[in-house]
């Protein structure tokens, strides 16, 4: 079975602000001092830092060749508008070209804007997709705009004219961030104003999950990835998660995404496939022709047409 990774993140501390570990390790040590556990905070925030040291993709490769995923998506973020990045973002977008080429035909890439820079950030983001031949464009909304703002046409158009996907996040995030556009339905508008752009609603099989099924079901250009769905929100019980989400007749609209680096937390990319593919709740009633399509066709499709 030919596996594909949707939602990945090189796991470094070059391309993710120092607030977002910070908010990061704020919640996690709240939520481990509530269950009666004594943890110190700058403990907690040196381990997540160390745990973000694959600058350049070695680890993730080890973890996909040992979960068997052929190819993933790398998404840059681009917190730029609410933090303050480690790097200009032509550098970060720089880096992952010298992954990719390091190990060619194991990614593809979604360079992340800040769609408030304007004019700056479209250029740097064509570039990237004219330079470095990246896939489709990441986006971040509660950074401070609404996946449907204006502000963001001018990249939709490019996309819809060169057939480039784009995935956004949906569903929560860190403290500093804007709590109020974390839901999928606010890329409405721009889904209905760009029907030749393929919107991906990342998380949705995690969060705002029923809004994002029925916006999936229902909008030809609407789809989900599984992202995260393997962390802290269904401890022990992800997989009946997921094969819910795979029930819902909406088998060509989800995709598989790990949320690497966030899954090193529950066990790594071969414990989640190996989760799913041995998992006789979810194999007995999910034929290995759906699977596949999960697994790998449905993002294939998006990025390389056809």
């Amino acid at each position: 079975m030919k596996i594909i990774d949707g939602h990945c993140h090189l796991a470094s501390t070059r391309y993710i602000p120092q607030q977002f570990f910070e908010d990061v390790a704020a919640n996690i040590t709240c939520k481990m001092i509530a269950y009666g556990e004594k943890v110190s905070y700058s403990k907690i925030l040196q381990m997540l830092l160390m745990q973000h040291n694959d600058h350049y993709g070695d680890r993730l490769i080890v973890e996909m060749d040992a979960a068997s995923i052929s190819r993933t998506v790398l998404l840059i973020p681009d917190f730029s508008s609410a933090m303050a990045m480690p790097l200009p973002q032509r550098e970060i977008y720089e880096a992952h070209f010298q992954v990719t080429q390091k190990y060619p035909g194991r990614f593809y890439v979604f360079p992340g804007v800040n769609p408030l820079r304007g004019q700056v950030a479209l250029d740097e983001f064509v570039e990237s997709i004219e330079n470095f031949g990246f896939h489709g464009l990441k986006l971040y909304p509660p950074c401070g705009y609404s996946p449907s703002d204006k502000c963001l046409y001018p990249f939709y158009d490019f996309c819809q004219e060169k057939s480039l996907p784009v995935l956004l996040h949906t569903g929560p995030t860190v403290q500093s961030l804007n709590l109020t556009l974390m839901p999928p339905s606010l890329i409405c508008a721009a889904a209905r104003d760009f029907p030749g752009v393929n919107f991906i609603l990342a998380h949705g099989a995690v969060a705002y999950v029923e809004e994002a099924v029925e916006l999936a079901r229902n909008w030809p250009n609407l789809y989900i990835d599984t992202g995260g769905i393997s962390g802290a929100i269904f401890p022990g019980k992800w997989q009946k998660q997921l094969l819910s989400v795979l029930l819902a007749d909406i088998e060509n609209k989800v995709i598989f995404g790990s949320d690497w680096p966030v899954t090193r937390m529950s066990g790594g990319l071969k414990n989640l496939v190996t989760g799913i593919t041995s998992n006789p709740a979810i194999t007995q009633q999910i034929t290995p022709t759906a699977l596949q399509v999960f697994f790998g066709e449905n993002i294939t499709r998006l990025i390389e047409g056809g």
